[in-house]
């Protein structure tokens, strides 16, 4: 609204002028009514300006205008429009917020008139271009955020000389090349946040110099190096380091003991290798402590469990050996998070003592044994994963009695046996269910659909069948939140009931494969809009594809792969201009192939393979440019190959054979320079094989066998 965008003043950054008027800096005495005539030139960008800035009234009245009280000049602006030169007459302004609107294009170099500001806010709005150099001469400017733009380029050098700032931030942006190591004259700096931009290289060492950083943020660039092995030694005040998700290497440094104001250390997904450091564990005020994704080995060292303030640690996805020593943790009853991987042995029972734990992730370790009954006594428990372990054994019975709030629960690939007990609808809060890839029998509970906050249920992989009496798909119609539905892989027999069209309107996944369905395909499956992946494949369908198919309109995926659906293929399927995998081999299709599959443009993969389909090739389908897998073979398709099979440059895979294709292979295959594999086996093709075939690089496979086809004394040998 604009009453949002213009009206909200940042009164805490609004700073009383106490300068003189530097008459020097135009041409021009500068007085209030300068300032009016510059901002006049703004209201035409915004009807609410428009209407309000006019000069019956005075400009320090004006929406989103502050005046200084001393000199009554314009001092502070929050506004949302272009920027127009003239704001570089705004002599005395200390302070300006255009944060959090619409503002776009080049940031004019009148801005470096602006000799008085001290803080500079551009956030959250569409600049482009590079950042201009003249900012450096702002020499009074304390804040300067710059984030969640499009700015690119280098980030200037000119910076450097802004000797009073205590907070910079870029980040959010398209910025590239390296830190410039000159910011190690910012020695004011509190606060210098660089995050989600491409920068790369080493971290300049100059910035472990700058003994005023309280927080220092550099995570998701491609940073490379190693860090200073003497990193802390200058940086008494410094609580915050980010550094996750760039290429960092080397050991982390012992030196970080030093710098004893840590709470948030964050070195996750580099090549950080060697051990942690035993040092961490005098870091007495450490909060969060992220070493996961890297190289590190090594056990885990005890000093850890000296860090009584732990409320998060994250470890996974490294190469730390042993089991999981509790004692390590005995002290940290106030942790809200762990996450450690690369254990083997039991899982402690004693985690049920950490009666503050929010997040509990042990996956990807070899765990084994049963899951401790004790891990769902934490009622505090948001967030529990021990996905891709070796444990076995039942679920506990009681399942949520005592973690009434667990709202994610990732047990998959694990070797857990048994039902899954109707205590599960205990755990009310859920938004996240995977429990594929076990050992689970028996029926599906239709207790899942008390879970109506359920997002995602993952139960594919079992060994699970549905209750003759009821279907566990008709109770999950009560989540009305369910985006994602996979149950492949089950003996769940049976037709797939009507109900599934009256499941929740935001699902997007509903996958089915391997179950040993039959009947046909529901009518009312066509009240899924929203639905963007379809797999039904692996079953025992048969019936025609029902033409409520075609309201579908948001399907990206669709696979009825070996079933024995059968009917022409209806036009219906040519509704779904999303279409980019469509799936239908191994069925039992007659008639043509539908002309129309031809206006699909977004199609990608077309697997028509291994029915009974009995006309020659739609021409239209040599329209699909963008084509990458086509296999339309076990046929009977007739006719000829044309010239305008030279269309399909991105097709990598082509699979013509077993057919009735006839005369000779037009010498335009050639072009088809991308073309992994081809076959054209068992055809009546006839003549020579075309030289042009010989320029196609890319081929690996190519099968031409079972035709009247010969070689030419002109046709390349390789061939």
């Amino acid at each position: 609204m604009e009453i949002k965008l213009y009206c909200i003043l940042l009164y805490a950054f609004l700073i009383t002028i106490t300068f003189p008027m530097l008459s020097s800096e135009a041409k021009q005495p500068l007085s209030l009514a300068t300032d009016q005539t510059s901002l006049l030139s703004l209201k035409h960008t915004s009807l609410l300006l428009a209407t309000n800035w006019t000069n019956s009234t005075s400009v320090c009245t004006w929406i989103g205008v502050t005046c200084s009280f001393r000199h009554h000049r314009v001092a502070a602006l929050n506004l949302s429009a272009t920027i127009p030169p003239q704001l570089g007459h705004l002599s005395f302004l200390v302070s300006l917020d255009l944060s959090n609107n619409h503002f776009h294009g080049d940031l004019p170099q009148e801005l470096s008139l602006l000799r008085r500001l001290k803080f500079i806010s551009f956030r959250l709005n569409n600049f482009t271009g590079d950042i201009p150099p003249m900012l450096g001469q702002l020499s009074k400017l304390e804040y300067l955020s710059l984030r969640n733009n499009s700015f690119i380029g280098s980030i200037p050098k000119s910076l450097s000389n802004l000797t009073n700032l205590q907070y910079l931030s870029l980040s959010s942006n398209s910025l590239s090349g390296e830190i410039p190591k000159e910011f190690g004259r910012l020695q004011s700096l509190q606060t210098l946040s660089i995050q989600s931009n491409h920068l790369y290289g080493a971290i300049p060492s100059a910035i472990f110099n700058i003994s005023t950083l309280v927080s220092m943020a550099f995570t998701y660039n491609e940073l490379s190096g190693s860090l200073p092995t003497d990193m802390c030694r200058n940086l008494p005040f410094l609580t915050k380091i980010y550094l996750s998700d760039n290429q960092l290497s080397g050991a982390i440094p012992t030196n970080l003991s030093q710098c004893l104001r840590l709470e948030m250390l964050s070195l996750a997904y580099n090549s950080f290798s060697g051990e942690i450091p035993s040092e961490i564990g005098y870091l007495a005020s450490l909060r969060e402590l992220y070493v996961g994704g890297n190289n590190l080995n090594g056990i885990l060292p005890h000093e850890i469990g000296h860090l009584q303030s732990l409320v998060t640690f994250g470890a996974e996805r490294n190469e730390i050996a042993g089991s999981i020593d509790f004692n390590i943790f005995m002290n940290m009853y106030d942790n809200y998070s762990f996450e450690i991987s690369s254990f083997a042995g039991l899982i402690p029972t004693e985690f049920g003592q950490l009666y503050h734990l929010q997040t509990l992730v042990l996956e990807l370790n070899n765990l084994s044994g049963s899951i401790p009954h004790e891990l769902f006594n934490i009622s505090t428990l948001r967030f529990l994963s021990l996905l891709g372990n070796t444990l076995s054994g039942l679920l506990p019975t009681h399942l949520c009695h005592a973690s009434p709030f667990l709202e994610q629960l990732y047990l998959a690939i694990n070797s857990i046996t048994g039902a899954i007990p109707n205590s599960i609808s205990n755990c009310s809060q859920l938004t996240i269910l995977t429990l594929g890839e076990n050992k689970f029998s028996g029926y599906i509970p239709t207790h899942l659909g008390n879970l109506r906050h359920l997002q995602r249920l993952q139960l594919h992989g079992n060994n699970l069948i549905q209750a003759p009496s009821s279907s566990f798909i008709t109770s999950l119609t009560n989540c009305r939140s369910l985006t994602l539905l996979s149950i492949d892989d089950n003996p769940l027999n049976g037709v797939i009931p009507a109900s599934v069209g009256n499941l929740s309107s935001s699902l997007r996944t509903f996958s089915a494969q391997n179950c040993k369905f039959s009947g046909s395909i529901p009518v009312e499956i066509g009240n899924q809009s929203n639905m963007m992946g379809l797999d039904l494949s692996g079953n025992e369908l048969s019936g025609n594809i029902p033409l409520s198919i075609s309201h579908l309109h948001e399907l990206q995926g669709l696979d009825l792969f070996g079933n024995m659906l059968g009917g022409s293929i209806p036009h219906a399927i040519c509704d779904l201009f999303s279409l980019n995998t469509l799936g239908m081999s191994h069925n039992q299709f007659s008639g043509p192939i539908p002309k129309c599959l031809g206006n699909v443009s977004s199609l990608r993969y077309l697997y028509l393979d291994s029915n009974i389909l009995n006309s020659s090739i739609p021409s239209s389908l040599w329209g699909l440019k963008d084509l990458i897998n086509l296999d339309l073979s076990s046929n009977s398709l007739n006719g000829f190959l044309p010239q305008e099979i030279s269309n399909l440059g991105a097709a990598i895979h082509i699979n013509l054979s077993m057919n009735q294709l006839s005369k000779s292979i037009p010498s335009t295959i050639g072009k088809l320079q991308n073309l992994v594999d081809l076959s054209l086996a068992n055809n009546r093709l006839e003549g020579s094989i075309p030289v042009s075939m010989g320029s196609m690089i890319s081929l690996e496979n190519l099968d031409l066998s079972y035709n009247n086809l010969f070689r030419s004394t002109s046709t390349p040998r390789l061939l």
